[in-house]
């Protein structure tokens, strides 16, 4: 059987998505879901575009590969579950364009 002592200790978020949250937790459960989804789309997104714009891909192109993109079904699956990795993947598309248009 499973320690249950690491499994309560168990957080698979690091602490900053805590702050995150927060607001949205005094929302509405139904609410609060529907602001985190769309934060998370819209997170995406600007990502995408900005990644796109760092390496110099056009704007018809970058859109779409964003509708390829969320067009599929695992990041629907994930807006539909509620999981934070359209949010992270569009953070991290943002630091990769971020770091890439220092070098440059």
């Amino acid at each position: 059987y499973p320690d249950t002592d690491l499994l309560a200790s168990y957080v698979p978020y690091p602490p900053p998505f805590a702050a995150l949250w927060a607001p949205l937790s005094l929302l509405p459960e139904s609410w609060g879901f529907l602001a985190w989804s769309l934060l998370s789309l819209l997170v995406y997104a600007a990502g995408s575009f900005y990644l796109a714009s760092s390496y110099q891909v056009r704007a018809s192109v970058s859109f779409w590969i964003l509708c390829a993109a969320l067009s599929s079904l695992p990041s629907w699956r994930c807006v539909a579950l509620g999981q934070c990795s359209l949010f992270a993947s569009g953070i991290f598309a943002l630091f990769l364009a971020a770091s890439h248009k220092r070098n440059a």
